[in-house]
């Protein structure tokens, strides 16, 4: 086999992976671009419960407000306002690093300019829901 049969088939398998990353790229930078901004709870969400067998309890809890912006997260809930950062993980899995170590982890299920709706790893609906401020 001489050079130029492989790079004839090797040129439309690195095609294929340079345009399946760089599709992978863009979707997240797609999701991270639509995070940024003020989000508020959004009250049709309050008809939706999830029993909790308290087994496998977690470090997630209601907020009501999110300010998102390049890097950093406020979070608050009706007593208090907690300050961390944040990662996009996959595209559709947002961490939030609080300053006090704790980590909530939650799978966006729908993101758009207006709603977004998280829920919370290992639960089989979407948990909170939000809409831009």
């Amino acid at each position: 086999m001489n050079s130029s049969m492989i790079f004839k088939f090797l040129t439309p398998i690195f095609i294929l992976f340079f345009a399946t990353y760089s599709s992978a790229q863009s979707e997240k930078l797609d999701y991270k671009n639509l995070l940024i901004g003020k989000w508020e709870y959004n009250i049709a969400y309050d008809t939706i419960a999830v029993v909790d067998d308290g087994k496998n309890r977690s470090e997630n809890f209601f907020f009501t407000d999110m300010k998102i912006s390049k890097d950093k997260i406020k979070i608050s809930d009706y007593n208090e306002k907690l300050d961390g950062h944040w990662e996009l993980k996959n595209y559709n899995q947002l961490f939030i690093y609080l300053k006090n170590k704790k980590v909530l982890k939650y799978s966006i299920t729908t993101l758009d300019n207006e709603n977004i709706e998280l829920q919370i790893f290992g639960f089989p609906i979407p948990t909170l829901g939000f809409k831009r401020k």
